[in-house]
């Protein structure tokens, strides 16, 4: 009976982690934490607006970090994420996907794990990212935020590096494992397969990308240090991997914020 229980509660937890769940309200707000901030808006392709916030290091400097949340909540719960990148003297976009905080409502349904419309609205941010800077920018995400990050600012001109904390590899591939693990979760009808980071990396890096990291936890159940290791197959000169020791599926994030960000900081200051 309790090792049902165990694995029940295993698998609501997996569904948690990568269902969408967007919110419209806020949980903090930057001042909150004494955090200095402009917010935002951008138009997308499609006419949505993205909303976000823009946050700066006390030193002046145009290194730029975009950083693509999970689907989970909105940009005010990353906040946390968002301290520890201005800390290391960057500047730093956040922000929301359509259907989530107060970007353009978009009917989101939460067994679904992603749109294909959320993939111009990371375009739409790597554009704005670059407008400010006049140095390539980093790409950072996790959750599908890793892969649409992976995907789509590997092949960017205007990306620098990219940083992915467990990016599926193709969604054909995603969805077996999410049925191995008893997760219900859909996908969506059509999705452009360039935006699947398994098959993005098989095209030409954008002329200024330099290096993208692919963070991995030991015990993180859906994939594991193999999958992360197909991806740097496909361009080993481009990617490398770090892998984060924590107990069974947990975010690597969370069990250590200070070393993940610690890893983090080794990798950028190659090349800043």
């Amino acid at each position: 009976m309790r090792a049902r229980l165990i694995i029940f509660l295993l698998v609501v937890s997996c569904l948690n982690a990568w269902a969408l769940a967007p919110r419209a309200t806020y949980s903090h707000m930057p001042e909150e934490f004494d955090m200095p901030y402009e917010p935002f808006e951008v138009m997308t392709a499609d006419s949505a607006t993205l909303t976000g916030w823009f946050f700066s290091p006390k030193s002046m400097n145009n290194r730029v970090i975009l950083v693509c949340h999970d689907g989970q909540g909105n940009m005010s719960d990353y906040l946390e994420r968002v301290d520890f990148l201005v800390n290391l003297d960057f500047n730093v976009i956040l922000f929301d996907y359509r259907g989530y905080g107060k970007s353009s409502p978009f009917k989101i349904d939460t067994m679904q794990y992603i749109y294909p419309e959320f993939a111009e609205d990371v375009r739409t941010m790597i554009k704005f990212g670059r407008e400010y800077s006049s140095y390539p920018i980093v790409v950072y995400g996790w959750g599908i935020g890793a892969g649409l990050g992976l995907s789509i600012g590997f092949n960017d001109d205007n990306v620098l590096s990219v940083i992915a904390e467990s990016p599926f590899l193709t969604l054909s591939d995603l969805n077996k494992r999410f049925v191995r693990h008893h997760i219900n979760l859909k996908m969506p009808e059509q999705f452009d397969a360039k935006l699947e980071p398994y098959n993005s990396l098989s095209y030409p890096p954008g002329k200024n990308l330099k290096q993208v990291l692919l963070i991995i936890s030991d015990h993180f159940g859906i994939f594991s240090n193999r999958e992360m290791l197909m991806l740097k197959m496909k361009q080993p000169d481009l990617v490398s991997i770090q892998l984060l020791y924590t107990t069974y599926w947990n975010d690597p994030f969370k069990i250590n914020p200070s070393l993940y960000f610690e890893k983090v900081a080794d990798f950028l200051d190659d090349y800043f």
